[in-house]
């Protein structure tokens, strides 16, 4: 909008234009395209975008990429000692089965040790 608000301001308005509704020229025209109205609302944009680039810098002033390379820099690592893993449980519809699937039976520590991952999903 920047670019454009600074390409139309300067054009005199076409004639053809904005008597016909067409110009034969299209985009390639010397002259704008733009009314008066479509100009005042890129001016909004643009002073809209400039005013929010100004409050991206923190009141420090430290600009808001020199606080993302900050952080990943030197993360914080507090609360992250202990995970907590989610308990799995089998439902009771399916304890009934014998022969489920390695997907949906109920999964024990001696069963990881034992198996055989590489050969799951194959025919012997």
């Amino acid at each position: 909008p920047k670019d454009i608000l600074k390409d139309e301001a300067c054009k005199i308005p076409c004639k053809k234009f904005f008597t016909s509704g067409e110009c034969a020229f299209g985009n390639n025209c010397k002259f704008s395209h733009y009314s008066s109205l479509k100009i005042q609302a890129l001016e909004k944009i643009v002073t809209w975008r400039n005013q929010t680039q100004s409050e991206i810098s923190v009141e420090d002033g430290r600009q808001a990429h020199d606080l993302i390379n900050d952080y990943f820099q030197h993360p914080v690592l507090a609360a992250c000692e202990q995970v907590i893993y989610p308990t799995w449980n089998i439902t009771s519809a399916l304890k009934i089965y014998e022969n489920l699937s390695p997907s949906l039976s109920l999964i024990l520590p001696q069963h990881i040790t034992d198996s055989n991952f590489e050969k799951w999903g194959f025919k012997e």
